[in-house]
């Protein structure tokens, strides 16, 4: 599947950044969100690919905030539109080995006695396990639909921000004051963290952490 995807890439998009143009963050994201699963989808039609499914965002919708939402929710558009018999999943926060979100705030952990809670911590998730999402591909590819299908993947509870860290402080065996923090102080803090080689926080981010992240 990777071939195929750096094939389609390269067979669609031979020109996409010009060689005179840096391409902003959110330029490269548009691209990976949007217009890379139009490319697939428009090529898996015209070769005669029988199933399609795609892995988007709980939490997409139209006019959201955050420029990350806003490609996912194209991306979807642009598959529903070229590949109807598509399936769509969109999953909160997936948790396992190396996954993003916990083992990044694990990281800052290791050497900040504080943990942001922004906005308070009061943001709601419906975290996942990996191996769920897996069995939820496995069982879109079962299906026999003829109409786009769009599932929202979360776990069995719902858990706050805050509580999540206090469980990832818990499992890590770490003893860490959790510090309230309003969103306009993140959205500034962000503005200089998201310049470092592996940016801690994006203003971006800040913005979808306005959003509850659970099943509806």
């Amino acid at each position: 599947m990777v071939y195929f995807a750096s094939f389609v890439y390269q067979r669609e998009n031979k020109n996409l950044f010009d060689c005179d143009t840096i391409p902003t963050i959110f330029e490269e994201t548009s691209q990976i969100h949007s217009h890379f699963p139009h490319m697939l989808a428009k090529l898996c039609n015209e070769i005669g690919i029988k199933k399609f499914v795609h892995i988007s965002a709980l939490g997409v919708k139209n006019n959201h905030s955050s420029k990350y939402m806003q490609s996912k929710l194209q991306g979807e558009i642009n598959i529903q539109e070229f590949f109807k018999p598509s399936v769509i999943l969109r999953p909160s926060i997936v948790f396992g080995p190396e996954d993003k979100f916990f083992n990044t705030f694990a990281s800052i952990a290791q050497f900040s006695p504080v943990l942001p809670l922004i906005g308070g911590g009061k943001t709601k998730f419906s975290p996942i396990y990996v191996g769920d999402v897996a069995q939820a591909i496995v069982k879109a590819l079962e299906l026999n639909n003829s109409v786009p299908k769009i599932y929202e993947l979360g776990g069995p509870q719902n858990y706050s921000f805050k509580e999540l860290m206090n469980i990832l402080l818990t499992q890590i065996k770490k003893k860490r004051f959790l510090l309230p923090i309003s969103f306009n102080l993140a959205k500034f803090q962000s503005y200089f963290l998201q310049t470092l080689p592996n940016p801690l926080l994006t203003p971006d981010q800040v913005e979808l952490l306005k959003y509850n992240n659970i099943v509806t």
